[in-house]
This record gives structure tokens, C-alpha cells and sequence, in this order.
């Protein structure tokens, strides 16, 4: 076999590889996102990427929801790589249907069974507080909201959605996922309970 073949070859993989690393970041970036009080609802992700309300997205619209909504930039996924997962996603069309985005979202990869095995072993009072530190930083970052320090306050009416005062199991996981865009594999629903 050819250098040229070889190296084409250690492309191709690398490449591969790369996708499907921006394929799992874009599932992990949905999955925080559609998180509600009453659990995972993949509608709000769709209706916010489908500008036009026609009830298919359209590769332009799904582009500018992983760039705006996803916040993912140009840097860590190139257009030719969104476009790329797009045709993916829509088995080579040139739309997207609920149903179709619906299931790449809620279809567990082999890679996701690999990354929680390897996490089964981590000593859980460490990783407890790992998380807990995550949690914290990410409550301090969102509340430092002007020049005057943190007011958290003001993140506490926020993630009290029904103004009662008091967090709710599902305000306060919805705040975890939603507003402080922690996935799943970070804190569990168990863990916020």
C-alpha cells in the first residue's frame, strides 16, 4: 500500500472521528437545552431552530440554531462539518422533520455506553464534589451581573418560575439544564434531588 493511501486512510479516520464528536456535542448541547420543569421536551429545540414556523428546518435554519442557540462557533465546528451532521441527520435531504430530529436526539450511541462505563469507577465522593464545585461556579458565573458583584437574588427570582419564593425539584432542575446548561451526564436528575 502507498504512503498516499495510508495517509488518506489516517485522514478519513480522523475525520470520521472528529464528526462524530460534533455529532455527540450537538446531541449533549440539545439535551441541556430542551430540559423543562416536566422533563426533556425536543419540540422547543426544533420550533427554535425552524424560524419559519413551516414545521421543517431547513439546513440555513439548522446552521444558525447550532451557531446562535448552541452557541458553537465557526472554530469548534466548521459550516462544511453542520453541514455535514445536517445531511446526516436528514438521511441526504434538504430538510429536517420534527420526527427525524426528535430521534437523533433521543437515540443513544455506543459512545455514550463507553463514556458512562469508564465514569462507573470514578470514587463517587470525589466526583460528588466535583460536581458540586461545577454547580457553584456556574450559579456565581450567572449571577455576576453588573459591576456592583453578584446579586443572587436576582438568579434565585429567575429560576423561580412561579414567583412561590421556594425552588421546586422541577424549577430547580430546569434551571440546572436551561439556564446554567448542565447536561445530564454532569449532575443527574438523581443528584439534584
Amino acid at each position: 500500500m502507498s504512503a498516499y493511501k495510508v495517509k488518506a486512510e489516517d485522514e478519513s479516520r480522523a475525520n470520521k472521528q472528529k464528526l462524530k464528536e460534533s455529532v455527540e456535542k450537538i446531541r449533549k448541547r440539545a439535551r441541556a437545552y430542551c430540559f423543562t420543569s416536566k422533563g426533556q421536551n425536543f419540540d422547543i429545540v426544533f420550533n427554535k431552530f425552524d424560524k419559519n414556523h413551516d414545521s421543517v428546518m431547513s439546513k440555513d435554519e439548522f446552521r444558525v440554531g447550532v451557531r446562535k442557540i448552541f452557541r458553537i462557533p465557526p472554530l469548534e465546528l466548521s459550516d462544511k462539518e453542520v453541514n455535514e451532521i445536517f445531511a446526516m441527520i436528514s438521511e441526504q435531504t434538504d430538510e429536517l422533520r420534527m420526527e427525524t430530529f426528535s430521534a437523533f436526539l433521543g437515540v443513544e450511541d455506543d459512545a455514550t455506553d463507553v463514556y458512562a462505563a469508564a465514569w462507573q469507577h470514578v470514587d463517587k465522593k470525589k466526583e460528588r464534589n466535583r460536581v458540586m464545585r461545577a454547580f457553584a461556579m456556574k450559579v456565581k458565573k450567572r449571577s455576576l451581573c453588573s459591576h456592583k458583584g453578584t446579586d443572587l437574588e436576582q438568579v434565585f427570582n429567575l429560576f423561580d418560575r412561579d414567583g412561590s419564593g421556594t425552588l421546586t425539584l422541577g424549577e430547580l432542575n430546569e434551571a440546572v439544564r436551561r439556564y446554567l446548561h448542565i447536561p445530564e451526564d454532569v449532575i443527574s436528575r438523581k443528584e439534584i434531588a
